[in-house]
């Protein structure tokens, strides 16, 4: 019997050679900032009163104790595109605390009141202090799909490219009312913690606890509703 040498090369090595690169999916970022302040204290200057609307007065120095999110822990994503004509869109928004309500007896629960009013709204009580000793929260408030639809007037015809366009738009609520207060006028929140750990030096004692309602609405006109019942009585900070 005679055997065959083994082939020093796989078989099929040159269709295996043969193949095109995905195109490559791309992707835009955007800063978002969170902040905190703390009617408990203030700065050691007026000069440093970080945003425009932190008018809090504490202990009369004019503006509370504050403080942000920096570069490198501030970045979203704004666009990606996969390169295959799916581009999508993504829009944020800063979700406030309301620790001591909104203005106008307005419903306390919607986080974005404070964020979308008007510069002076923002600087007067009770929005220049929504995060009274709670971090806001940047939230996901809205994402476009656009996907281009390509149509063709009959063999050997011209091609049109058509965008159809997907809207989602997203809705967050507060615990609202507190099933136990840190103050006499903090009515809303999305944090749990000790009430009566009130002091400036209770930075990051307090948890997470996110909201107590989420809603979707979906381009169809079909909305979907998260209710988290564990929060309906959540203990705030």
């Amino acid at each position: 019997m005679i055997r065959r040498p083994l082939p020093t090369t796989p078989p099929f090595q040159g269709a295996l050679q043969w193949h095109t690169a995905f195109p490559p999916t791309s992707f835009t970022y955007t800063p978002k900032d969170e902040w905190y302040t703390d009617s408990s204290f203030y700065p050691y200057s007026t000069g440093h009163c970080g945003p425009s609307w932190n008018t809090g007065l504490s202990s009369g120095s004019g503006c509370s104790l504050w403080s942000t999110t920096y570069a490198n822990n501030d970045r979203y994503l704004t666009t990606a595109n996969n390169g295959e004509g799916l581009e999508q869109t993504f829009g944020w928004g800063n979700a406030r605390n309301n620790t001591h309500g909104l203005p106008n007896s307005l419903d306390p629960s919607n986080p974005l009141y404070c964020t979308n009013a008007s510069a002076s709204v923002q600087a007067a009580y009770p929005c220049n202090l929504a995060d009274d000793q709670a971090w806001s929260r940047v939230v996901l408030v809205q994402r476009d799909d656009v996907v281009n639809r390509i149509s063709q007037a009959g063999q050997g015809g011209q091609q049109t490219t058509t965008p159809v366009d997907g809207t989602h738009r997203y809705t967050y609520y507060l615990t609202y009312p507190l099933g136990a207060q840190e103050c006499l006028d903090c009515v809303a929140g999305m944090y749990w913690g000790n009430q009566n750990d009130g002091d400036y030096l209770d930075y990051y004692n307090g948890s997470f606890m996110g909201f107590r309602e989420a809603g979707v609405s979906n381009p169809d006109g079909t909305v979907k509703d998260h209710l988290m019942i564990s929060l309906s009585n959540c203990i705030a900070i």
